[in-house]
C-alpha cells in the first residue's frame, strides 16, 4: 500500500513538473515569435490552440516574403522537442 502511494505521488509530481516546463515552452514560443505573429495576424491566438498552425499557414501563403527569426525557430524547436518527449 505504501509503495502504491509513493508511486502515485511520484507520478503526480512528474506530471506537474512537465506541465510547468510546457507552460514555459509555450511562453517562450509566444514571446520569441511575437513579431511573426503580428505580421501573420496570429497575435491573439494561444500556443497549443492554433497559434503555430496559423504561423505556418501564413508562411506557406507568403513563402518569398515571410521568414521566421532565429529566436522564433529556436523556441519552436524547443517546444516541439518537449512535446515529442511527452509522447514517449
Amino acid at each position: 500500500m505504501k509503495l502504491a502511494r509513493a508511486l502515485f505521488t511520484v507520478a503526480i509530481l512528474a506530471f506537474y513538473s512537465f506541465s510547468a516546463v510546457a507552460e514555459g515552452e509555450k511562453e517562450a514560443v509566444k514571446s520569441q515569435c511575437a513579431s511573426e505573429a503580428m505580421t501573420a495576424g496570429c497575435k491573439d491566438m494561444e500556443v497549443g490552440q492554433g497559434f503555430i498552425k496559423c504561423l505556418h499557414d501564413y508562411k506557406k501563403k507568403n513563402k518569398k516574403d515571410f521568414k521566421f527569426s532565429d529566436s522564433c525557430k529556436e523556441a519552436l524547436r524547443g517546444f516541439k522537442a518537449h512535446r515529442k518527449e511527452l509522447k514517449k
